[in-house]
């Protein structure tokens, strides 16, 4: 990928910041994408770590955010020197932080597939969830496969009780719905996610409620 970004950020036009840019901006003006991606991660004068981080956690994925970060990064950098910053910028980083966790999402589910050529690899959040539902780590990248294909609706009140710790009268107060309502949202998130285990293990969850 970065021979092919050095081969395309050669043939367009750079990033260039306009006049009066606000602080930031020429920090992806120039240079091709190694250059830019040292700029950027020297201090993250983005937040594009932070981006990351709150993607993650209000899009309730079980996605490890340091994995978000340095792709977000390497495809800020790589849009940069190819030309293809928008402005304003910020809504452009938030947007280059979503591409890059589909793409992510897209791998991990692919490295589940049964033809998959290599094991899934396991992050912090999978070692997260392992603990949640207490199971093995090597089933994490499993069972997060098919929590992050949930509907975020669904998704959302089981990633607050599993990943936050949060109480379910914290999480319906929040939410505006009852405490039924999100027990019948993670109930069904459990079921869900148990279809990644055998089926001898799959009853043990409903202890978790």
């Amino acid at each position: 990928m970065a021979r092919e970004a050095r081969a395309e950020a050669s043939e367009l036009t750079p990033y260039r910041p306009e006049a009066g840019a606000t602080p930031g901006r020429g920090l992806l003006a120039g240079g091709d994408p190694h250059e830019i991606l040292r700029r950027l991660h020297a201090g993250d004068p983005l937040s594009v770590r932070s981006r990351a981080e709150n993607h993650a956690r209000k899009n309730a994925l079980v996605l490890d955010s340091d994995r978000l970060y340095v792709r977000s990064l390497a495809r800020v950098a790589h849009d940069a020197a190819a030309g293809r910053v928008r402005e304003p910028l910020s809504p452009w980083l938030d947007d280059c932080v979503a591409i890059s966790a589909r793409e992510l999402l897209r791998e991990d589910l692919a490295a589940t597939r049964p033809e998959a050529t290599a094991a899934p690899v396991i992050d912090g959040m999978h070692t997260l969830l392992a603990y949640a539902l207490k199971i093995e780590p090597l089933e994490a990248p499993y069972v997060a496969a098919i929590f992050n294909q949930l509907h975020v609706e669904q998704r959302a009140p089981l990633y607050a009780v599993l990943i936050e710790r949060r109480t379910m009268t914290d999480v319906a107060a929040a939410r505006g719905i009852t405490v039924g309502q999100v027990r019948a949202h993670v109930t069904a998130g459990l079921n869900a996610l148990a279809t990644a285990r055998p089926p001898e293990e799959q009853a043990g969850w409903s202890e978790l409620l």
